[in-house]
């Protein structure tokens, strides 16, 4: 049996890395939303415990993280960053490989804003990168986008990680450049030319 192909799905915020992956997702390519896994494994009462003693209850309502408090705070504190990668960051690579373990899709990917970021890039066989001029980014995300931005690496400084590059500016069609992923590029990063599409199909989703 061939060993699974890891493709890391990544891109600054308001780059539309989400709506990449849900195009690739109803292709047939089980994704795994890292920032979405994450949220759920802070959630486990052990890793709630260590957020209490870190933060205190200013990041809780009541007994219930505040998700927006906690981001307030972390995006703010350079330190605050460290303790919650250093606590959850682990606890994703394991979920994911526990995920990939149950999937039987030739390929499998994971999407996340800081796969070149944290060195995690190496992590995976192929890297797409999805890109988008700053403006548009900022109009996307709104009220947050500078603190978010200041700690993700500029784009330029990820292309020489990256297999392709994906430009989301709302001039060239997201749907096309994903179609020609499909078509032409992830057949060959499989060696499944001219099976793909029905490979995929037998993903354990």
């Amino acid at each position: 049996m061939k060993r699974q192909v890891r493709v890391g799905i990544t891109g600054n915020i308001g780059s539309g890395k989400t709506m990449v992956s849900r195009l690739l997702e109803s292709a047939g390519v089980p994704v795994y939303y890292a920032d979405e896994e994450a949220r759920d494994l802070l959630m486990r009462p052990e890793n709630l415990a260590r957020l209490r003693a870190r933060f205190g209850a200013e990041v809780f309502r009541g007994s219930h993280l505040d998700f927006q408090k906690l981001a307030s705070v972390v995006f703010g504190d350079s330190e605050a960053l460290r303790f919650i990668e250093e606590l959850i960051h682990p606890q994703v690579w394991r979920d994911f490989d526990r995920w990939c373990a149950g999937q039987v899709s030739p390929i499998v990917a994971m999407e996340s804003a800081l796969l070149v970021d944290r060195g995690y890039h190496s992590y995976f066989d192929w890297l797409i990168l999805v890109v988008a001029p700053e403006g548009v980014r900022a109009r996307r995300v709104g009220s947050a986008f500078r603190a978010r931005q200041s700690v993700q690496m500029p784009d330029r400084d990820k292309y020489d990680q990256t297999h392709i590059v994906i430009v989301n500016d709302e001039g060239r069609s997201l749907v096309v450049q994903v179609e020609w992923l499909v078509a032409y590029w992830l057949p060959r990063c499989v060696g499944l030319e001219g099976r793909f599409r029905a490979e995929l199909g037998n993903d354990s989703r």
